[in-house]
């Protein structure tokens, strides 16, 4: 288990109203969200930097449908991606992203590249060889306040398994 890991679970140190601090983007002269802003929010959670839950609201749900259920608070989100990033390298590619005038509502189309770490991992009835790559194509909804997400809902539009090396989609 990396250090990082151990870190992500130690997050209850984030108080319930604790604003993130300004290198993590958000000023109090420009809380809206932007695109700039989001782009700050994917490298943290593409480097597995726990501080990407500083771009959340503390009492964030997050939908994940019928399979994931509803994870509620920055406690139940960073469990949940460190159970899957003990399996699997994930890497989130926004390819177009449209936030509401008011500020309230941001919408992005994603490509999610979950690539396994070892051999044999095994994830919703597929067993993955370690390199082997599941691609999720779709749109996520976030809602915000603030500046901060307050709620995320996707719906998936494409799945692809991509074999270790494969950049490409087939």
């Amino acid at each position: 288990m990396r250090a990082w890991l151990a870190g992500m679970l130690l997050i209850t140190g984030l108080q319930a109203d604790a604003r993130p601090p300004a290198v993590a983007g958000h000023t109090a002269q420009a809380p809206a969200m932007s695109r700039e802003k989001f782009q700050r929010y994917v490298a943290l959670f593409n480097t597995q930097d726990p501080d990407f839950l500083l771009y959340y609201q503390p009492d964030v749900l997050f939908d994940k449908g019928t399979t994931g259920g509803l994870l509620k608070g920055r406690q139940a989100i960073i469990k949940w991606y460190a159970d899957i990033w003990r399996d699997f390298a994930e890497t989130i590619t926004p390819l177009a992203t449209a936030i509401d005038g008011n500020g309230r509502i941001m919408m992005v189309e994603m490509r999610v590249r979950l690539e396994a770490r070892r051999n044999g991992v095994v994830w919703r009835g597929s067993t993955f060889a370690k390199g082997e790559a599941l691609i999720v194509d779709g749109t996520i909804v976030y809602t915000l306040k603030d500046g901060l997400i307050t709620t995320i809902r996707g719906a998936a539009e494409g799945r692809y398994r991509v074999r270790a090396g494969q950049e490409n989609i087939p």
